[in-house]
């Protein structure tokens, strides 16, 4: 397995129209324990006013450039083109990071020199900041692997990406500057490249919005995450695209009975052949409940 040098850390942060929360973001970076190496800011086409923040904090290791304005993925690309570091820490417009984020990061990616990336645990807060709730994905290199079956194992704004890998599993992509999961598609070509970790400490703010691209965007974007979902499953466990309608989100009104029995059998494979975590074994069951309640209400519905 391929192993990588320690380094730099690059700050790359994509901004579109962020005025309400970029500010107190930078704050938490440009305070972090531990300096980056650069701050590489994307303004994408702004038009509320965030471009002249930005401008507030131009330094000598704070560069704002204008983004290509063909959506996240193509900003991204614009900016990890602009960094030198050897490691891209991601940063939302939204999303703050604690003061020591950096640090515990770009130690452990030291540290372990045959993991391609790292992310975290996350507090998820409102818009007015308060906490609502906990993201605890899976930290194990096989667990991680096993999860993106069924469901992205990355809060992408908690990541840390050794440029280098990212650069070889061809950076982000897009097919159009629709709102795309731009994040997970690049996880499943990484997945090959080494290996992956989520640490287990609550390093970032993940803000849930109804503004955000998420928010905005969820049908679109579950989609064709279900569709990201069957080829990496296809791939890594030799399950078969056509006999299920992919584990990324479960949508029974989409379903025939047919496709729901695909599904029950490819989750139980899944589960019998890995020898992932307990944690990773107790999403896959609740996942494979839900075919099974499905097909047991419509078959209640019929009597």
């Amino acid at each position: 397995m391929t192993t990588f040098a320690s380094g730099r850390v690059s700050v790359v942060l994509p901004v579109k129209n962020g005025r309400r929360w970029i500010r107190e973001t930078l704050e938490s970076v440009l305070g972090q324990n531990e300096a980056p190496h650069e701050v590489i800011i994307v303004d994408d086409g702004s038009i509320d006013g965030s471009s002249e923040i930005l401008e507030e904090y131009l330094s000598e290791r704070t560069n704002v450039v204008l983004g290509p304005g063909r959506g996240l993925a193509a900003a991204l690309d614009f900016g990890i083109a602009h960094a030198s570091g050897d490691y891209i820490m991601r940063v939302d417009q939204d999303d703050p990071s604690r003061i020591d984020r950096l640090q515990i990061q770009r130690r452990f990616l030291d540290a372990h020199p045959d993991v391609v990336m790292c992310g975290s645990w996350a507090q998820e807060i409102d818009e007015g900041g308060k906490v609502i709730g906990y993201l605890q994905p899976p930290t194990a290199d096989e667990s991680i692997k096993t999860c993106m079956c069924f469901r992205n194992p990355f809060v992408h704004s908690t990541t840390m990406i050794r440029r280098s890998a990212l650069m070889d599993a061809g950076g982000y992509w897009s097919p159009s500057p629709a709102p795309f999961p731009e994040d997970f598609s690049l996880w499943t070509r990484m997945a090959g490249l080494g290996r992956m970790s989520n640490i287990p400490s609550l390093l970032v703010q993940y803000r849930r919005s109804p503004q955000s691209i998420l928010g905005t965007n969820r049908d679109s974007i579950l989609e064709q995450g279900a569709q990201i979902c069957q080829r990496y499953a296809s791939t890594w466990f030799e399950l078969r695209p056509d006999n299920c309608m992919g584990f990324f989100q479960f949508r029974p009104t989409r379903l025939k009975p047919g496709e729901a029995c695909g599904l029950i059998v490819d989750l139980w494979r899944i589960w019998r052949r890995s020898t992932a975590s307990g944690l990773t074994r107790g999403l896959l069951l609740s996942d494979l409940g839900k075919p099974v309640v499905w097909l047991f209400k419509k078959g209640a519905r019929q009597k």
